[in-house]
Order: C-alpha cells, then structure tokens, then sequence
C-alpha cells in the first residue's frame, strides 16, 4: 500500500522545489539580478541592508514627472500638431528610450526564465534517480519505478519543449550586446534623418515603431539565423574588429543620409566624400597641411557638393547648421574622427623585402646581362653554387643547369659585370637569406 504512495510522494517533492523557482529568488534567497535604478522597492525580501539603498535612492514613489516631459505627454503634443517637427523628434526620442528600458528588461526576464529552467530541469534528473533508487531499495515492482521515472522524463520535456519556444538563443548574453548595438546604430541614423527637412509627426511615427520592432521575438530569431548562417557561409575566417564594422556601417548610413542633403549629388555619399565633408565643416582644425586641406576640397568639388568657390550647393530648405547637426550625430560615436584621422594619418612605410624578392633587387645590377630580371629558380639555383660547399656534382650540374646561362658559364661560375665583384654577390645573398627563405628552397629544389 505504501508503494503507491510514490507517485504522490514525487510529486510534492516536485512541487516543493518548483516552487522555489517560481520567482527572481533562488531557494536559498539569492537574486538572478540586482534591482534597477528604477525598481521603487527591492525584489529581494531576503536582502540585508536596504536601509543604506534608501539613502542613496530615496523614494521612488514620490517622483512625479509633469506628463508634458513623458513619453505619453511628448506623443499627445506631437499628434496635436503633427506638422512641427521639433515636437516629433521629442517624441521619437523619448519613445526610443521606453523602448530601450523594454528591450533590456526583456532580455533580463528571458535570460532569468533560461536560468529557472536549467535548475529545475537539473533538480528533475537529480529528484528522478532519487525516487528510482528509494522504490528500488522498497522492493517496488518495476512498472512503479518506470511510472515515477516517465513523469520526471515528461516534465524535463516539457521544459525543453518551452525554452526552445521561448528562449531567443541559448547564448542571451552575447546576443542582448549586439541587438543593443544594433539598435544604437539605427536610433543614430533616425536621429539624424530626423534633422532633415519635411520629417513630421507620421515620419517620427513609423520611425519609432520600426525601431521598437527590431526587439521582438521575430526579429531576433532573424538577427541569429542571419549571423549563423553568415559564418557558416564566410570565406574569410579572420573577421575585422566589430568596432571596425560598427564604424563601416556608421560611415554607410551617414553617407546615405547626407547625399539627401545636396542639390547635386547623384545618391549616397562614399566614405572618402564623407570623411572629406566632415573635415571641412566641423575638423577644419585637425587639418593641419594644406595639401591634405586641397584634397578635401577636390573631393568636394568633384562630387558635386561644392561650387567653384568652395560654398555647398545644398537643397532649398537645407541650411549650414543642419548640415553640421546631422555629421555631428553620425559622429556621436567618433566614427567621423577615426576615419578622419586614418586619412591624416601618415603611410606606413612599405615592408622591406626579404628572401628571393630582396635577392633578386640586389643581385641584379651585378650581372653582364641584368635583363631579364632572373626568375626565383635562377636566384635559388645561383644561392646553391655561390654559397653551398659539398654538393655533389650531379646538383652541381642540375643548379647550373637551373641558373642558365645568362647568369653562370660551363664551369658554375657567375657572369658579372667589370666592376661587380663575387664578395658582393655573395654578401647580397646572404642577406637575403637572413629569413632561411633561399636555404628552405633550396633544400626543396635539391630533392
């Protein structure tokens, strides 16, 4: 009789312990997360010490911000007069910071939920070989003792059955920091469309809901797939820095954006004309040669931005001051200043040559006939015979062979011109070999 009370036994240990996972507070009363900024009172009713938090925070409750200066009041001033658009950027702005705190607390709920799981679906193996042990010590037929275990089986089913449903990733972490970058590059690129002429109410509308969008469940399902397939698909398994690709994408959208700007421009802006419009309009001072100052200026002119006098020729309702708004906020990020500043930047100096191509520069203007240039078999082949004791008399003849004529007669020894003198030939060859490069091919040659 006892036995059968296994099942209803497992269950209430069941119960028990989900019951301890029900919330943000683990059995032991430790919190997933710490409380926000903006969390009136703490989550934690186990936590010590909230006294010192009131001090520092204060009462949450009691602040009342004037409905004008909210999100709902921004949107009802904004919707009254559709047409100002100083009053749709507010609105756009204050509704992207909502949807900022949204996205991050959605994330946090996801990444606690993942966290809730992986624990009860471990107390559930670890509850399910309790009870198949304890009935096997009580003598418990064995359909007993699979009934039990197929009900735990079931529950870690369900789970999984439920977090591959509503878990994003099983790497939340990682993907919450590039969605969050991701979105900081389109407020940046709404912001600055929004300094344009004829943006209004609508515009700020459907701007703040497409970003909004890009934290949903479908998006982010997208966003992973997209990237697991593009790494699946890279031919290039070295990647550039993401701050390098942050920055190609800034100076992209800043060029889409400005090419709108000007009355003569045939589309998007390319980086270089960028780069070169920021200098003179808000970097003139980092623009200390004034070669580098013409060249900007060319680039200008032949992008069409500019007349023959240096004025830019922007569209009617277009002034000077949006045009340094909207390349001060693509810069928000210094994206225009590190570009800017590898274009000042000097060249970096072209990297001496080593091995078979320093050879072949050096011992050149040694021969009688320096023309043809020698091959990198002839050079290797020369190494051999000038700077190789011991070699057999077959490889001798083979080198020879490999060297040709123009460069060694019948006996191997090398053709110089009348002032050349075999102590420089061999000097040029040895510091070409200074990497192992003429020693490994010929090494390679003489198998």
């Amino acid at each position: 009789m006892a036995l059968r009370r296994w099942p209803v036994i497992a269950a209430a240990i069941l119960a028990i312990t989900l019951s301890g996972c029900s919330n943000k507070i683990g059995l032991f009363g430790e919190q997933i997360d710490p409380d926000k900024v903006d969390e009136t009172k703490p989550a934690n009713p186990f936590a010590a010490n909230t006294v010192h938090l009131d001090i520092v925070q204060g009462d949450l409750s009691k602040v009342a911000p004037s409905q004008n200066v909210t999100f709902a009041g921004y949107w009802q001033q904004a919707a009254n007069t559709p047409s100002d658009a100083t009053l749709a950027r507010e609105f756009m702005v204050s509704g992207m910071a909502v949807s900022d705190r949204q996205c991050l607390a959605w994330f946090e709920q996801l990444g606690q939920a993942q966290a809730k799981a992986g624990a009860t679906a471990d107390d559930l193996s670890g509850l399910g070989q309790l009870s198949a042990t304890l009935m096997g010590l009580a003598n418990a037929s064995s359909g007993s003792i699979g009934g039990v275990s197929a009900g735990f089986l079931f529950g870690k089913q369900v789970i999984s059955a439920d977090t591959n449903a509503f878990i994003v990733t099983p790497d939340i972490g990682t993907v919450k920091a590039q969605i969050v970058q991701l979105r900081a590059q389109l407020a940046q690129r709404y912001k600055a469309n929004a300094l344009l002429p004829g943006f209004d109410y609508f515009q700020a509308l459907q701007d703040l809901y497409d970003y909004d969008d890009q934290c949903s469940h479908l998006s982010v399902k997208k966003f992973v797939s997209d990237a697991v397939a593009t790494a699946k698909n890279s031919q290039n398994p070295v990647a550039s820095s993401p701050a390098d690709a942050d920055d190609a994408l800034t100076m992209k959208a800043a060029g889409t954006t400005l090419g709108t700007l000007f009355a003569n421009a045939s589309g998007p802006l390319s980086s270089d004309v960028v780069v070169a419009l920021y200098a003179t309009v808000l970097a003139g001072a980092q623009v200390k040669d004034a070669g580098e100052a013409n060249t900007f200026k060319t680039a200008l002119q032949t992008a069409k931005l500019t007349d023959g006098a240096g004025a830019f020729q922007l569209k009617k309702g277009v002034t000077s001051d949006t045009l340094k708004q909207v390349l001060s906020v693509y810069n928000g990020q210094g994206a225009l200043d590190r570009a800017l500043a590898a274009k000042l930047a000097p060249p970096a100096p072209a990297p001496a040559k080593t091995g078979i191509a320093q050879a072949i520069t050096a011992v050149t203007p040694l021969f009688k006939n320096p023309t043809p240039a020698p091959t990198q078999a002839q050079i290797v082949a020369l190494f051999g015979l000038v700077l190789q004791p011991g070699l057999t008399a077959a490889q001798v003849a083979n080198l020879r062979q490999a060297a040709g004529s123009t460069l060694v007669d019948g006996n191997g020894q090398p053709i110089l011109n009348g002032t050349a003198t075999m102590d420089q030939l061999k000097s040029a060859l040895t510091a070409a070999n200074a990497d192992g490069s003429l020693a490994t091919a010929l090494k390679t040659a003489l198998q």
